[in-house]
């Protein structure tokens, strides 16, 4: 049985690598879930500086058109139309009072003009084509297409605008 003794060794053998890669296995993961944890507090963090840079970057803007002679100037890149993904309608606005809501039918209140603002900043506005007004924020930080200019509050700034 001298065969059914070198396989018992060579099982005995493997069985203690085994244990071996399994102790490697355990202390890799554990090492990787680590870099998981950090890598995504990195990401958190830079995204947080990014949101950050961008508002300073905004204020110097700001401060630089209050101390300019002239206002800067927007520059018209096309017209789109927004679209509710879980419920398929449009956002348009409404003849009313300027406010927006959501409308299965698309139509010429559901288009909005596209500009961007010549500034480092890069941000941009959306003009009613139906009512010539400009979309931002009320006093009570709703959304509304009520202002007759892109000002302040008819500002927006998205990620991959570039």
């Amino acid at each position: 049985d001298e065969v059914q003794i070198q396989q018992e060794t060579h099982l005995d053998f493997m069985a203690k690598h085994l244990d071996e890669l399994g102790s490697l296995a355990t202390n890799l993961s554990s090492s990787l879930a680590f870099q998981t944890d950090t890598l995504e507090s990195l990401d958190g963090k830079s995204e947080s500086m990014l949101f950050k840079s961008k508002m300073v970057t905004r204020r110097a803007d700001r401060v630089i058109q209050k101390k300019s002679w002239t206002r800067a100037k927007s520059e018209f890149l096309y017209n789109a139309s927004i679209r509710h993904n879980a419920t398929g309608k449009y956002i348009a606005v409404s003849s009313a009072n300027g406010s927006l809501g959501l409308s299965t039918k698309f139509n010429e209140t559901c288009i909005f003009g596209v500009w961007q603002r010549q500034t480092s900043s890069k941000v941009f506005g959306l003009q009613s084509k139906y009512s010539n007004r400009w979309v931002g924020q009320n006093l009570l930080g709703q959304l509304a297409c009520s202002a007759y200019s892109f000002d302040r509050r008819e500002e927006w700034d998205a990620d991959g605008a570039d």
